[in-house]
């Protein structure tokens, strides 16, 4: 993707690498027209399943006004299957697909047409098989130091990624009533019957709790 924005946008480099939704829509309206934009792990947003997110639907609204402003726009996917329906059909124009041999020689990819894209997710989708329809072409890449460091490139996703861990670990309700209990247990010094009685537990669960609480601190 890195390459192929360059190949697009002269000035590309890691301003225009997104993380998240927010990030995508800051750079998408301060970037100059004929821009390349990367939206890196753009899985979490884009997902099928999660095609009525908020987050979602700020991104296909938003690409309404890139389309005005006539960016190139890479999203870079585990898996193309994932992603939705009308986003992957409709509003992309180009699928590549990056794969190694069997024996881990990495740097190939198979490049499918707009209308082969949409034959693909239609007919690969059940197994998830990128075989289904044959590609447009095929190639080699290298990697290119000179648009990106790649170390530079690696620390970036490693911060979004713990980031995004520390989201998720503080939406988990149950972590978070864990933790609730222990501060009652361990610093106000309730009863386990009373914690058990306001929680809707019994005994022997925040007991569970609390000990194991006190085998990690």
């Amino acid at each position: 993707a890195r390459t192929g924005a360059r190949y697009c946008c002269p000035w590309f480099d890691e301003a225009y690498i997104a993380f998240t939704d927010d990030e995508f829509i800051k750079i998408t309206n301060n970037c100059p027209e004929f821009s390349s934009v990367v939206l890196d792990e753009s899985f979490v947003s884009l997902n099928s399943r999660i095609t009525m997110s908020a987050a979602f639907i700020r991104i296909i609204n938003h690409l309404q006004i890139i389309r005005q402003k006539h960016l190139f726009i890479f999203l870079c996917l585990p898996n193309f299957f994932d992603l939705s329906k009308g986003v992957a059909i409709f509003r992309a124009n180009h699928l590549f697909v990056t794969y190694a041999t069997t024996t881990g020689d990495r740097g190939r990819f198979v490049a499918f047409g707009k209308d082969e894209k949409r034959e693909l997710y239609v007919k690969g989708n059940k197994f998830m098989n990128y075989n289904a329809v044959r590609a447009n072409y095929k190639g080699r890449f290298t990697r290119n130091d000179n648009i990106i460091p790649e170390k530079l490139y690696e620390r970036l996703k490693l911060n979004h990624l713990m980031a995004q861990q520390k989201v998720v670990e503080e939406k988990n309700p149950k972590k978070q009533r864990n933790e609730e209990i222990c501060v009652l247990r361990f610093e106000k010094k309730w009863k386990l019957g009373e914690i058990a009685k306001l929680k809707g537990l019994d005994r022997a669960t925040i007991g569970k709790i609390c000990q194991k609480h006190g085998k990690t601190q």
